[in-house]
């Protein structure tokens, strides 16, 4: 995938939470989101890398954190134990949270989805990178 494809793909997953924004008091897709940028700003600022050599923004990465979270939750659902909450993000946990509200079925939003193409993008060093299968063989 380019760089625009991975883009593309990770928008149009952000995209499908809209119904997370105006299905309660809260915009939980916006506090996801502005969570998960504050950190990617945070650790893209102690990185001795220059800003430059990153694939991604740093707005697409906290799209792809929120997505995942939503793809956790979706399909791993018993994931999650007590003592995981040390340890976790609070995106994580907002997502887990928003799967259990029968406010808002996730999966339905994620119909006709490739996830089996977002699976394969991946973090690492500050940025977003594609892993095909046959790279991981």
């Amino acid at each position: 995938m380019t760089k625009a494809q991975i883009q593309k793909l990770i928008s149009e997953g952000f995209s499908r939470l809209y119904p997370l924004t105006y299905k309660s008091w809260t915009d939980h897709r916006a506090a996801m989101f502005d969570y998960e940028l504050k950190l990617q700003k945070q650790f893209r600022a102690a990185r001795p890398v220059h800003p430059s050599k990153y694939q991604q923004t740093s707005t697409t990465v906290a799209q792809y954190f929120v997505v995942k979270a939503i793809r956790d939750a979706i399909f791993n659902p018993k994931q999650f134990r007590p003592r995981d909450i040390l340890h976790c993000k609070q995106s994580y946990l907002t997502a887990h949270a928003l799967a259990d509200d029968d406010r808002f079925d996730l999966e339905e939003m994620f119909i006709g989805f490739e996830w089996d193409l977002f699976d394969q993008i991946d973090w690492a060093d500050a940025d977003l990178a594609f892993i095909s299968n046959e790279e991981a063989a």
